[in-house]
């Protein structure tokens, strides 16, 4: 009976050794799983602080664009309007170049108009004080008289009526055969009437001659001047123009430089927000890769634990159990014991192969390794070191029943022996 047992207790054993085997593969299975969710969870972390990370680089990045963008823009308007301001400066610093030559010219003209009429003023009064002293005389030298009265007659600036008196007068002074008159005689008085007369017309002529020459001078100081004062005028507009324009280029320059800046650091930016879409989208791709990955390999693991639970379940049944028992029935006798033997042979693959085909079709739809290589496991017959420490232990009892009955056998024969002695 001892033996029975023993044989019973090692087949019970062996069956629990699988039973220990998944149970040890479900906790191991059950730790990856965990660990697969611990190490998901810190991805999806990165995941989703890379992605804020980059959204908001791209969100200050296309702000940036729109800035550079919105600020060339008005740059390059500005520079426009510069270079317009520029060029209309530069016509009005020609136009005012010009007028001051057109002045300078002008000035020029009036200056030898008024030399001319001055000098014409200036004869005339001097011809005046002349003729006037030279009637005044009673004495007088009537040829040189006749002379600058015949002066006066041929001036233009002489009115015409003063003109023809002064020349009927100097034709009076030519036409005396003695060159002037005697005083005692009649005639002197009419000559004296004559010239006092004139000497008071030329008088008061050579007021207004004097007063046209002082307006001349006054006028030529004020064209004068006032030529002076254009000119000055145009030479400030000038000057603050040809400053200004220096001034206008300078900032048309500095603002040529920023937009250049502006366009490289466009440039510099637009490529950078093209490498953050690109890694945005590259890491968007391998989060979204690894979240299907992470949920097929979690619903793998929890379908291999079920379906190693179920395994076990199937293996932990009365069925698995009481055939390892059933195995052990020796005291039925070794042909019993094998006829027995085959029948529990018969079920015991048939529950062998029922966890084995099932731990193989459950690794095939869940494409898992470790369910395939158990049910491959399975398949080598666990159960074979049971049966053949059954068999070996039914063939020990048997020799030594034999032994028993041969030894049994010798003593009757010896005690038989001893009888009929």
């Amino acid at each position: 009976a001892a033996p029975v047992l023993a044989a019973e207790s090692q087949s019970i054993s062996a069956v629990q050794k699988v039973i220990q085997m998944l149970q040890d593969m479900s906790s191991k299975t059950k730790q990856e799983k965990n660990d697969e969710e611990v190490a998901f969870a810190t991805f999806e972390t990165w995941c989703t602080q890379e992605d804020a990370r980059l959204k908001s680089e791209l969100a200050k990045t296309a702000e940036n664009i729109e800035l550079l963008s919105a600020e060339i823009g008005k740059l390059t308007t500005e520079i426009k309007a510069h270079g317009e301001r520029i060029g209309t400066l530069s016509q009005e610093v020609a136009g005012h170049e010009g007028d001051i030559k057109a002045e300078e010219a002008q000035r020029e003209k009036d200056r030898q108009a008024y030399a001319a009429e001055s000098t014409d003023f200036s004869e005339s009064v001097d011809a005046l004080d002349r003729a006037i002293a030279i009637l005044k005389k009673e004495d007088y030298d009537r040829p040189g008289s006749a002379e600058a009265l015949l002066q006066l007659s041929n001036s233009d600036r002489m009115p015409a009526k003063v003109r023809s008196i002064v020349a009927a007068f100097v034709g009076m002074t030519k036409d005396s055969p003695l060159g002037g008159m005697d005083s005692s005689a009649p005639e002197a008085n009419a000559y004296e009437f004559q010239s006092g007369s004139i000497v008071e017309m030329l008088k008061r002529l050579q007021d207004q001659f004097r007063e046209k020459l002082g307006e001349s001078q006054k006028e030529e100081m004020n064209s004068k001047h006032a030529s002076a004062m254009i000119i000055q005028d145009l030479t400030d507009s000038i000057e603050n123009k040809k400053s200004e324009i220096e001034e206008t280029t300078v900032v048309k320059e500095r603002k040529t430089e920023k937009i250049a800046q502006d366009k490289k650091e466009l440039a510099d930016t637009e490529t950078q927000k093209a490498a953050n879409e690109q890694t945005l989208k590259e890491v968007t791709t391998e989060c979204q890769e690894k979240m299907l990955s992470f949920q097929e390999k979690q619903q793998l693991r929890a379908e291999e634990i079920e379906a190693i639970a179920r395994a076990v379940d199937i293996l932990s049944s009365s069925d698995v159990l009481g055939n390892a028992e059933k195995h052990l029935a020796l005291a039925q006798g070794r042909a019993l014991l094998q006829v027995e033997g085959m029948d529990r042979e018969g079920r015991s693959q048939g529950i062998r192969r029922q966890v084995r085909e099932y731990l193989e079709g459950e690794g095939q739809r869940l494409h898992s390794g470790r369910l395939t290589l158990l049910a491959q496991s399975l398949g080598a017959n666990p159960f074979e070191k049971v049966k053949q420490m059954i068999d070996a232990m039914i063939t020990r009892l048997l020799e030594e029943a034999n032994e028993d009955a041969q030894h049994e056998g010798f003593c009757d024969t010896e005690m038989g022996k001893s009888k009929v002695t």
